[in-house]
């Protein structure tokens, strides 16, 4: 199976990057969301780490309405891929939570361990540490 170098991994921490102007990470982020757009780059992302993303946001100083505006974009953009965590995805995901004893990794972070090797993806839009133990590419 051959990498999938079109497709990029959005975690939680770069939606909220994305949408909260506070959020320390969010001058690259915003730097890093121009180069996908210019790349035409496609976006997966999980309904687990939607769930993150909204949840944040709106406990955060962009509240509801960056909660909603997150909402907007990803349900209305051609360009980003949600999938839907299944049981398959959470066995795997299991595997993957079981697997790391020395330090605590989120059920969340699994799912998109299990998603990003399920579909082969090695790259992932992300300001978590976590993903690059598990081996992948973080950018930006």
């Amino acid at each position: 199976m051959s990498v999938n170098s079109s497709l990029i991994f959005v975690d939680a921490s770069a939606w909220i990057a994305l949408f909260d102007k506070y959020d320390r990470y969010y001058p690259q982020a915003r730097l890093f969301w121009q180069e996908i757009q210019q790349q035409r780059r496609r976006l997966i992302t999980n309904d687990y780490v939607l769930d993150e993303a909204y949840t944040l946001i709106r406990r955060g100083r962009g509240g509801l309405p960056m909660a909603i505006a997150l909402h907007d974009l990803v349900e209305g953009s051609r360009v980003v891929e949600i999938v839907s965590v299944n049981e398959t995805l959470r066995q795997d995901a299991w595997q993957f939570f079981t697997t790391y004893t020395d330090k605590v990794i989120s059920f969340t972070d699994c799912t998109c361990f299990a998603l990003m090797k399920q579909r082969n993806l090695f790259e992932a839009f992300s300001f978590d540490a976590d993903f690059v133990r598990a081996g992948f590419v973080v950018r930006p």
